[in-house]
Order: C-alpha cells, then sequence, then structure tokens
C-alpha cells in the first residue's frame, strides 16, 4: 500500500466513523406553562415559551446527547416540585438515564 492508498483509506474511515464520543449536557433548565407550577411571585417576566422535559428529551434523542444535568430555573426560585416530579416520572422510564 502507498503512503497515497494509506492517507486515502485513512480520510475515508474518518469521514463514515461513528463518533466515539459521549455527549452530555452539563446545565439544563426546564420549566413549563403548566399552572401546577406556578412561577415565584418575585418572576416579573417569566418565559413566554415552553422548555418542557418532554421537549429535552426530543432534543436529545435528535443530537445524541447521552445525558443531561437538571439545574433548577431560577423563575421557580426556591421551589424545585418541576424538577423532583420530573425526576420521578422518568426514573422508571427507558429514558431514565437520559435525564
Amino acid at each position: 500500500m502507498t503512503r497515497r492508498e494509506f492517507a486515502l483509506t485513512a480520510a475515508a474511515s474518518t469521514l463514515f466513523a461513528k463518533p466515539s464520543m459521549r455527549i452530555i449536557d452539563p446545565h439544563l433548565h426546564i420549566w413549563t406553562q403548566n399552572t401546577k407550577y406556578p412561577w415565584a411571585k418575585e418572576t416579573t417576566n417569566p418565559p413566554k415559551t415552553e422548555a418542557s422535559v418532554e421537549m429535552l428529551m426530543d432534543l436529545m434523542k435528535e443530537n445524541r446527547v447521552e445525558r443531561s444535568v437538571l439545574v433548577q430555573y431560577i423563575g421557580y426560585r426556591w421551589d424545585n416540585s418541576y424538577v423532583a416530579d420530573t425526576l420521578k416520572a422518568f426514573r422508571s422510564c427507558s429514558m431514565a438515564s437520559r435525564v
């Protein structure tokens, strides 16, 4: 095998190789517009959009993110009910290791 053939083979193998890196999002906020999880009274400008755990799971799958670390969203202040309920709900799910 010539050097040129070796270089071409090596380049082609890296183009089609499956990534060996694990993708982990280490800081992710989730929130919902569900009235079960009200904003803290200090929250004067809550988000107008949703950033629910369901959206998170879809984005993780789409972008091949293996795991995420949930961080309390400041709009809830000291009430971590949404994060706690999310962790409980997905504990038995096959995707639990991804949340």
